[in-house]
């Protein structure tokens, strides 16, 4: 969603105009003593920013709930990835002490007789 030239209203810096916008940030320029400030995007619309304009809010709140739900899934899926590493590694290190326990065991054996 293009949201440069469109106008925003921030509760400390008052009401300003997006000047730039990438797919992670934008840059709002309040002028005055304020100046152009930089904003995390989408989630400055979650709390920091609102646009005048309510459809466009309605869309920018929205991507910002896609993008937190895309978050916790992305986290979500390392966690799962990084347990199944875990478990991996420790069924080798499992099969490893069995091997070891295996290959001293006849000796142990051939000793005691």
């Amino acid at each position: 969603m293009n949201l440069i030239g469109k106008k925003v209203v921030h509760s400390r810096f008052g009401t300003g105009k997006i000047t730039n916008q990438t797919q992670t940030n934008i840059e709002v320029d309040f002028g005055g003593e304020y100046g152009v400030k930089k904003f995390v995007y989408p989630s400055a619309f979650g709390g920091f920013l609102t646009l005048t304009d309510p459809a466009l809010q309605t869309r920018a709140v929205e991507q910002m709930r896609l993008a937190r739900e895309g978050e916790a899934a992305e986290r979500e899926r390392r966690a799962q990835e990084a347990e199944r590493k875990r478990l991996e590694e420790r069924q080798a290190q499992l099969a490893q002490k069995r091997a070891s326990a295996k290959k001293r065991s006849p000796a142990k054996s051939a000793a005691k007789k």
